[in-house]
């Protein structure tokens, strides 16, 4: 039962954390090449072209996953049904590479990574070439509450900070 919920729980967890460093690495990475891809623009590069030059990026990253995840899943795999059978005592247990399993987390990990990818790319397509070459604007910050409210007169700075 152990088994079965943990093996329904922790895959979704790694999803979303997967889909979320995507998107942060992506997010990032644009952000820092603005004036590049301005200039791509400006020169006639079209919005597919400069998409699928971050989607190969994205692929490159999955990919290495991929490969990583399935050797030492399968390397972890065999050494846990190791250890099961020496605890339990079994006869024989047998660790089984079923391809479709291997097909089905590559799948379901590409579709992760696209998902993360989306905000980024949608960056990309969205920035014009004249508004790319400039500094981007600095983000806006404002109060949540008005200072009526908040609790800035009643604790100390290093005590908010906390």
């Amino acid at each position: 039962d152990m088994l079965n919920n943990m093996s329904r729980t922790l895959p979704p967890i790694f999803l979303l954390v997967s889909a979320f460093l995507v998107n942060l690495t992506l997010s990032r990475l644009v952000s820092l090449e603005r004036e590049q891809i301005g200039l791509l623009k400006a020169l006639g590069y079209r919005n597919a072209g400069i998409v699928l030059h971050y989607l190969k990026f994205v692929g490159v990253i999955t990919a290495a996953g991929i490969v990583i995840g399935s050797l030492i899943g399968t390397w972890l795999g065999s050494y846990v049904t190791g250890v099961f059978a020496d605890f339990f005592r079994f006869p024989f247990l047998l660790f089984t590479k079923s391809p479709d399993l291997y097909v089905a987390a590559a799948g379901l990990s590409a579709l992760a990574a696209a998902i993360g990818a989306l905000r980024g790319l949608r960056e990309v397509v969205n920035l014009a070439p004249a508004v790319a070459m400039q500094p981007p604007a600095p983000p806006v910050f404002r109060r949540t509450l008005p200072l009526s409210l908040s609790a800035a007169g009643l604790v100390s700075q290093p005590m908010r900070m906390m």
